[in-house]
């Protein structure tokens, strides 16, 4: 993964680094101190901003585990569509003369199917930010469990917020079964 080298790439890098920064800011900020502040705008954009970028987060969870699924499928049949050209050439020696034309648009065919699959495959293998994204994502949801079962001194539970958050990890884990499910061969 190269790192980002066009303006755009590096404002991107850096307004999700930001985000993440003020999710995790946010969400600390929720768990330790679950009553709202007296500000109660800024407390509720708070909760507001934990809900947001966490579903965002959620969202790039699902998709790296579901296209791990059609990067597999797509370099499967590649394989198989690269064992091709080998056969192909096997039959054009056997039955030269008849064979040729027949076998250059077989061949052809071949080569253009692994072009796009190739093409299908980059498009679906996740990035490094969607990995560090997944991760922290992650690390997000155990921070929140931690704040539902240990809130702080002097506090009764956890912010809904908070305990909204910590129950999304059964979710990971669900979207984990699920894609987990899915493989069809080893």
């Amino acid at each position: 993964m190269a790192l980002p080298s066009t303006t755009r790439e590096i404002v991107l890098v850096l307004m999700g680094g930001l985000a993440l920064g003020w999710y995790f800011f946010c969400l600390i900020r929720i768990g330790r101190n679950p009553n709202p502040n007296p500000l109660y705008d800024q407390r509720n954009f708070e909760e507001t901003s934990v809900t947001t970028i966490s579903t965002t987060l959620a969202t790039i969870v699902g998709l790296v585990l579901g296209l791990q699924i059609v990067s597999q499928d797509a370099i499967a049949t590649q394989d198989s569509a690269s064992n091709l050209e080998p056969q192909i050439a096997a039959i054009e020696k056997a039955v030269p003369d008849t064979a040729t034309d027949r076998s250059r648009v077989a061949t052809d065919n071949a080569a253009d199917v692994n072009a796009k699959l190739a093409a299908i495959i980059e498009a679906t293998r996740p990035s490094l930010f969607q990995w560090v994204a997944f991760g922290l994502y992650i690390v997000s949801l155990m921070l929140a469990v931690y704040f539902w079962y240990k809130p702080p001194a002097g506090q009764a539970s956890a912010s809904p917020v908070i305990t909204s958050l910590a129950k999304s990890l059964l979710g990971v884990f669900a979207g984990a079964l699920s894609a987990l499910l899915a493989v069809r061969a080893f």
